[in-house]
């Protein structure tokens, strides 16, 4: 990413109310994963966490490294009072040919299994994951209708990311 693509992303997340905003940093300790941009927002009740990395070729070898990475930050923030909650967002410049129909057939849920962020959460915390492609400008991932909060912030960083990919 350069730096006056960084520079955009950067100011839009300022926009959009996020707080603590690193470059080329490493979330919390026990993540122990490089981010090109982490920012953090603190709210009544918990807090957030939003770690975006820009790649240029989506393909097999990452999805199954950025799934990983997601399963154990999700499993790390969870706790059974209130864990912390977290949006991984991936933008590439394009995805693998031999990937195209996966992210056409399924959704990026069935493939990274993210945490149920439902209705009725057993432990606190957890995760949502966007994928933003700018060849096609696409972002895949869902935004959910509830708890208000992940759909809140989901809806917000889809938006920015559509935008800024555009």
């Amino acid at each position: 990413m350069n730096n006056s693509s960084l520079d955009k992303l950067i100011s839009e997340i300022k926009i959009i109310g996020w707080k603590n905003i690193k470059e080329n940093s490493y979330g919390e300790e026990n993540y122990n994963y490089k981010f090109d941009i982490i920012a953090e927002r603190k709210v009544i009740l918990g807090e957030w966490y939003l770690f975006i990395n820009n790649v240029k070729v989506f393909d097999k070898k990452l999805l199954l490294e950025y799934r990983e990475r997601f399963k154990i930050i999700n499993e790390s923030v969870k706790s059974q009072f209130m864990g912390k909650c977290f949006i991984q967002g991936i933008i590439c410049d394009k995805i693998s040919k031999d990937l195209e129909d996966l992210f056409e057939f399924s959704s990026l849920e069935e493939i990274f299994k993210p945490s149920n962020f439902g209705v009725l959460r057993i432990k606190g915390g957890g995760g949502r994951i966007f994928l933003g492609n700018r060849e096609t400008k696409k972002c895949y991932g869902k935004v959910p209708l509830l708890p208000y909060d992940v759909h809140k912030y989901s809806k917000e960083f889809k938006s920015m990311i559509t935008k800024y990919i555009l």
